[in-house]
């Protein structure tokens, strides 16, 4: 979720659960947490009152700069067991899961 509204700052709680296919009611579950947890936040839309434009706070960019920086150094640690090749295809087996 901190992926998808770090890169689209301001879309909608419906937007993003459609964009993470998931329903709006868990989405607001999870939302909840990560405000909580003070990684997001809300901002109420001027043009639609009932709509919640999302942001990441500061520390939710540098929880997701970290998140990256952790997805590249596994991904380089699989490399290195499995080579490149073999990184590849794993990857294109994995996209089929979507």
């Amino acid at each position: 979720m901190l992926t998808v509204v770090g890169a689209n700052p301001g879309l909608s709680q419906m937007a993003v659960a459609k964009r993470l296919g998931i329903e709006r009611a868990r989405l607001v579950h999870l939302l909840d947490g990560l405000e909580e947890r003070k990684l997001v936040k809300r901002i109420k839309s001027k043009s639609d009152r009932r709509s919640h434009a999302l942001h990441l706070t500061a520390r939710g960019q540098a929880a997701l700069a970290k998140f990256k920086r952790l997805a590249a150094e596994h991904e380089r640690h699989v490399e290195e067991k499995i080579g490149k090749a073999n990184l590849e295809r794993l990857l294109q087996i994995l996209a089929g899961f979507t």
